[in-house]
């Protein structure tokens, strides 16, 4: 066959894939969307004015952080106010134990940016249909198996409620910074060699403190803060690894 015959047909097939692509990815768009018809912003989700240390705690179940309120918002209201499409997944540790998590890969906070991961309330609800189990998962280092949603797990979990939110700025925080930020905490915990935990409960707020890394910030309403701080002690690397998951 002629090169130039080759080449028209190679450049066809573009022509007819491409409305192809583009209608699933408007499928994507619409299981995130449905439930209120907004376009998301496919740039970086963008919260002018709040902070990672601008915590209000407007009840015993929720709290206010980055404009998006922890313990009460849906992950489609999360969703809709970051105005980014976060990578949704579901883990499953050595004991069985799922979890529900929506990675945003990059969030801009007034001039800082970062990374969240926003998990989703989970207990009572049976999970068996939101991913194929039938299937081994993807190994993480952390140890967790990873699974894709399925389409109609996707819009299950967005109906569902955020109960905890994890920060993972770009920058790299000093102690002094941290403190003047945050305030003094009520007590620390050594992790590892230059690693510590500082606990605020009446802020709701967790910070990992990592002297020659980048800090970790977890936030759940006060009521929820002992059981995000179960999670963390029971598997810190899981913790610490989010991002290796994520990817």
């Amino acid at each position: 066959m002629a090169p130039l015959l080759i080449l028209s047909i190679k450049n066809m097939n573009r022509k007819l894939l491409f409305p192809f692509f583009a209608i699933a990815l408007t499928g994507v768009v619409w299981i995130w969307f449905a439930m209120d018809g907004n376009k998301p912003d496919m740039d970086a989700g963008v919260i002018n004015n709040k902070l990672p240390w601008q915590i209000n705690i407007e009840n015993e179940k929720t709290l206010q952080v980055f404009s998006l309120h922890v313990g009460q918002d849906s992950l489609s209201a999360v969703v809709k106010k970051l105005r980014k499409l976060p990578e949704l997944a579901l883990f499953e540790d050595a004991e069985g134990v799922r979890q529900i998590e929506a990675y945003f890969s990059r969030v801009k906070l007034a001039m800082l940016e970062g990374r969240m991961v926003a998990e989703v309330d989970v207990e009572g609800v049976d999970l068996s249909g939101f991913a194929r189990f039938a299937k081994k998962g993807q190994p993480t280092p952390s140890g967790r198996r990873k699974y894709k949603l399925s389409k109609t797990g996707i819009i299950k979990a967005n109906a569902l409620r955020v109960w905890k939110l994890v920060y993972m700025p770009r920058a790299d925080y000093t102690e002094a910074q941290l403190l003047r930020f945050f305030g003094e905490p009520g007590h620390k915990k050594t992790v590892s060699a230059g690693v510590e935990n500082w606990y605020y409960p009446n802020k709701g707020l967790l910070i990992t403190y990592d002297k020659d890394g980048r800090e970790l910030f977890y936030y759940a309403a006060v009521a929820e803060y002992g059981k995000m701080l179960k999670g963390v002690e029971k598997d810190i690397s899981s913790m610490q690894n989010m991002q290796g998951d994520a990817q």
